[in-house]
């Protein structure tokens, strides 16, 4: 968003390439001879005497909230307006009420004292450097403990095929040959010894044995009766007795050799806790940093980080509402500065001066919003114009209405 203002004759406002005349400025400060907003900051040049236009140089402000009524003057007096341009310029104004608000300063008591925070989008920048930097030390160790597991797994497989798999095939090689093998010779001979011998006996049977009870069978039998007839096989060996031994045991079975390699775990340290470091930041008003831990580093990100989601939350809301209207009275009658979250801000900061941390217009270190904490005292209250000195309070001349005396004033 761009816009500036010369509140000298015909007090010209200018957003974008519109401009209007016989804008109201009495609002403002009576010295400001022109304002200009460009790209997120803003300048102010001041007139003392504008019969003689003083130097021509600037001040710096961040915050455009006291400038939000000239924008409906703005819109009122632009003529051809659409209705799709003024909710632009509203809209960009809401944005940038935001993006002014989010970075206002941040209170947060530390150990090292009760201070307030740079919450601009360079110093988030830089305070979240360390905090990267212990990050990524962490990770490294991570990654080298890593490769050392990585590295002792290689081994172990190594062990593991040569202590185990290989005895492994070892096993079942002498089972299969001293085991299996040798049983199923066993039954192999058991079977053919057994048929043998049973093939011996019913051969002597049907040779020997029923010839004979066939004959002595028929020679007993009277005369007249009937005749039992008892035939016998063919026997299909000798007639001759067969004896049937013991079956030898087979299961003379060899020694399975043990030679499984012992696995020894590798030297291992516990790995240690991330490291925490403690920053330097330097608060607000100072320009010696002081030490804030991670946990407060990580307490003060968190806290400007939920300050700036509730901001988003009316940003949201607001851009909504403006969307929604369907007229362009409605629209520049919007007020785009209320309903926003309270921002708290140190004693003595204004918000119309550039803010650029430990060189600001402003010097405050310690200090509440309420006042208290620590933070620089203030002057004595007896008429008498003070200035800071040597971080003490001294008799100043005052810019108007003081006159130099001989050294009374």
């Amino acid at each position: 968003m761009r816009w500036w203002l010369n509140t000298d004759p015909p007090n010209l406002f200018s957003v974008d390439n519109a401009s209007v005349s016989g804008m109201d400025f009495s609002g403002l400060d009576s010295d400001i001879f022109m304002i200009q907003w460009t790209d997120g900051k803003g300048e102010i040049e001041r007139q003392f005497d504008k019969d003689t236009n003083d130097n021509g140089l600037r001040e710096g402000f961040f915050d455009v909230t006291p400038y939000a009524p000239l924008f409906q003057q703005f819109l009122r007096k632009t003529p051809w307006l659409t209705l799709d341009q003024a909710k632009k310029v509203q809209i960009d104004l809401i944005l940038q009420l935001f993006d002014s608000k989010r970075q206002m300063p941040f209170h947060y008591a530390v150990a090292a004292g009760d201070y307030w925070w740079d919450a601009s989008d360079g110093s988030m920048y830089a305070g979240s450097i360390p905090s990267i930097q212990n990050l990524n030390a962490s990770v490294g160790q991570i990654i080298a403990r890593i490769n050392s597991i990585q590295s002792w797994l290689d081994s172990l497989c190594g062990v593991i095929s040569s202590g185990i798999s290989d005895v492994g095939d070892n096993v079942v090689y002498q089972i299969n040959n001293n085991v299996v093998g040798i049983h199923n010779a066993a039954i192999y001979a058991d079977n053919v010894n057994n048929v043998a011998a049973g093939d011996a006996l019913v051969n002597y049977i049907n040779t020997v044995i029923c010839p004979a009870i066939k004959t002595t069978l028929l020679a007993s039998v009277p005369s007249g009766e009937a005749t039992i007839l008892v035939n016998g096989a063919a026997g299909t060996g000798a007639q001759s007795s067969t004896v049937i031994d013991f079956v030898d045991n087979p299961y003379n079975m060899t020694s399975i050799s043990a030679d499984f390699v012992s696995i020894s775990p590798p030297s291992y340290a516990a790995l240690p806790p991330v490291g925490s470091t403690n920053v330097q930041w330097i608060p607000i008003g100072s320009s010696t940093p002081v030490n804030v831990t991670p946990a407060e580093q990580a307490a003060i990100l968190q806290g400007i980080a939920s300050r700036t989601n509730a901001l988003n939350q009316v940003k949201y809301t607001k851009t909504a509402e403006v969307t929604a209207l369907t007229t362009i009275d409605s629209v520049i009658d919007y007020d785009v500065t209320t309903g926003w979250p309270a921002t708290p801000l140190p004693p003595g900061f204004d918000p119309n001066k550039l803010f650029t941390g430990a060189s600001a217009n402003v010097a405050f270190v310690g200090a509440s919003s309420g006042g208290g904490g620590g933070g620089v005292p203030e002057a004595p209250s007896d008429n008498v114009t003070y200035g800071r000195r040597n971080a003490v309070w001294n008799p100043a001349l005052a810019l108007s209405g003081d006159i130099l005396d001989g050294g009374n004033f």
